[in-house]
């Protein structure tokens, strides 16, 4: 679901199993240094949606890192009294598959940009595949851009561009308010380089995939609580329903910590494909920091561990 680099490492998963080389192959791999290896190969691609843009959206929604005049949009402020996230805070996780480590996840906050004449909050997150992994069986770099905006928790830009053993794939979503414009290329070994737009209408304050993680940071909880977000993703438009399950004790790299542990749930899959379940531990304090990611397949559950934590310094109101 919001849980963005863990569907990454999902379709990886999908991918592997549809190669026939899953579990079996990874244990002989492990066992004997066994596998075929697979080299990273040059595909013609132009990440650069620069030109599909029109001057206006071009001009707004430019990432800028200071101030300017341009006219500010008025929206309503949602922030929380005490800021939970902290800038140049920087994560990392060990990501496992059937106990195996599979590859490591990285969210970290950049300094503050501005889009739209709006400040807003430079979130970014990478993830790559286990060097034995992408040697051997399939090899994966993924990294996400999201641009929340500071005093109204939404999403005003989301990046995302992947290298995979055999494709390379980009996209690039700008929320204009009411308003999505989806860029979208994907090239293969066999495939030259396609690609598609669209534009639709979508809920104020919607969330992308990696802002979502964020904004969850500034919402009040408890055991019982539930909440919902509009979530946008390809174009389109989503609905997150989220409930806070129960509070657990759990020993992470900070010591042990309370937590709570949240369950969110959206259709973004077709109908009839076989569902999958998504939790989220965080810190039951105001930082309410992930600490543990996991998403449950019909192959199998990915888990995601923090094991290194700079928390970064924060600005108070």
């Amino acid at each position: 679901m919001f849980l963005g680099f863990l569907r990454t490492s999902r379709e990886a998963v999908y991918w592997m199993v549809k190669k026939e080389v899953i579990v079996k192959k990874t244990w002989i791999v492990l066992l004997f240094g066994l596998g075929c290896s697979h080299q990273v190969s040059e595909i013609a691609f132009n990440a650069d949606f620069s030109s599909q843009l029109s001057e206006d959206l071009k001009e707004r929604f430019q990432v800028r890192t200071s101030d300017t005049d341009q006219k500010k949009k008025v929206f309503e402020v949602r922030r929380v009294s005490e800021e939970p996230i902290g800038l140049l805070e920087k994560l990392v996780f060990g990501v496992q598959y059937f106990g195996i480590e599979t590859g490591h996840l990285v969210l970290e906050v950049l300094p503050w940009k501005w889009v739209n004449g709006r400040k807003v909050y430079h979130m970014r997150g990478m993830m790559q595949t286990a060097s034995w992994l992408s040697r051997m069986i399939y090899r994966m770099d993924a990294t996400m851009e999201s641009f929340m905006d500071y005093e109204s928790l939404f999403s005003h830009r989301f990046h995302f561009f992947s290298e995979e053993t055999k494709r390379k794939k980009a996209t690039l979503e700008i929320h204009d308010a009411e308003k999505t414009y989806f860029l979208e290329r994907s090239a293969t070994m066999s495939q030259p380089m396609t690609q598609r737009e669209v534009s639709s209408a979508i809920t104020l304050y919607a969330q992308d995939h990696l802002s979502a993680l964020f904004y969850v940071r500034h919402l009040s909880m408890r055991p019982g609580s539930r909440f919902s977000f509009p979530l946008v993703s390809e174009g389109r438009s989503h609905t997150v329903e989220c409930v806070v399950l129960r509070r657990e004790l759990r020993k992470t790299v900070m010591g042990s910590v309370q937590t709570l542990v949240l369950q969110p749930q959206v259709a973004l899959s077709e109908p009839g494909k076989k569902k999958t379940e998504h939790f989220l531990w965080i810190t039951d304090d105001d930082r309410k920091m992930p600490v543990r990611l996991e998403v449950k397949t019909p192959l199998g559950s990915l888990v995601a561990v923090l094991n290194q934590v700079h928390f970064g310094y924060r600005e108070l109101d």
